[in-house]
């Protein structure tokens, strides 16, 4: 108990250093256990609006460590960035803040009702593109989804009483944007990883960085990477549950964990 009390001061200092004690009041309390309507925060000097209780998780994030991408140590040479099950807009402001040169930043969540605060959370934001789509290998495709109390969550299921979705791929996405190619993708689209890493991957060769969730795929590790290394070779970078592929051909480039707004 005594080491549990530690551990949440530590955290409630942590945050107040980077997000200030009005925004950590609405992340540990309001965000966590106010149930009516929408709360925000002030993120970078704009609104980041959520749901009570639903987008907790989603609003922690801002308090705790993130995973800092650099290529060859220049931010100059991230242009074009997918985020692939962006849930409210957390990672994609992240990167559009870190990234100010991103000629296109592309974020993709299946969730209607979390599509709709991504799109208000990003309406400043004048290179990112929110699509309201599910990603799978291929696209134009009639699926459904489950949503999840916990925002963060939702995921394609086979029960046709669940939700209706269009399915977009990696594929689709660079030819409908002409992207030259990937600087940085990041997946977490809560369990449809095998389907996207292993069927259709023209994408992979286009990409420098590629990041993605490992928690709930460590039995398919192995063969992923493998997979994965068919079409170029990357520098595996092993951090926590995440797995970051960064194109051998930039071995100087790295990944940071640190509080993003120590930056």
């Amino acid at each position: 108990m005594f080491f549990r009390l530690i551990n949440y001061i530590f955290k409630i200092t942590i945050s107040i250093i980077n997000i200030q004690a009005i925004n950590t009041f609405k992340v540990f309390f309001l965000a966590k256990y106010y149930n009516f309507g929408q709360i925000f925060l002030i993120i970078f000097g704009k609104k980041f609006f959520l749901r009570p209780t639903i987008d907790f998780s989603a609003a922690i994030s801002f308090t705790s460590k993130q995973y800092i991408y650099n290529i060859d140590n220049k931010e100059s040479e991230i242009k074009y960035i997918i985020d692939a099950g962006s849930n409210i807009g957390q990672q994609t402001i992240k990167f559009y803040n870190e990234f100010q040169e991103a000629k296109k930043i592309i974020s993709i969540e299946i969730d209607k009702d979390n599509f709709d605060l991504l799109k208000k959370n990003t309406s400043h934001c004048e290179n990112v593109s929110p699509i309201n789509c599910a990603i799978s290998s291929e696209a134009n495709k009639n699926r459904n989804y489950k949503k999840h109390a916990n925002s963060e969550m939702s995921r394609l299921s086979n029960d046709a009483g669940d939700s209706p979705i269009k399915t977009t791929s990696i594929n689709q996405i660079i030819l409908d944007y002409k992207l030259p190619r990937v600087d940085i993708l990041k997946f977490n689209i809560e369990g449809n990883e095998i389907d996207v890493f292993f069927n259709n991957c023209e994408w992979i060769d286009k990409c420098k960085i590629i990041a993605f969730n490992n928690a709930h795929l460590q039995n398919d590790t192995q063969r992923i990477l493998e997979n994965f290394f068919k079409f170029k070779k990357f520098k595996i970078v092993n951090v926590h549950q995440f797995i970051f592929l960064i194109d051998a051909s930039h071995e100087s480039s790295k990944i940071k964990f640190e509080y993003f707004f120590k930056k």
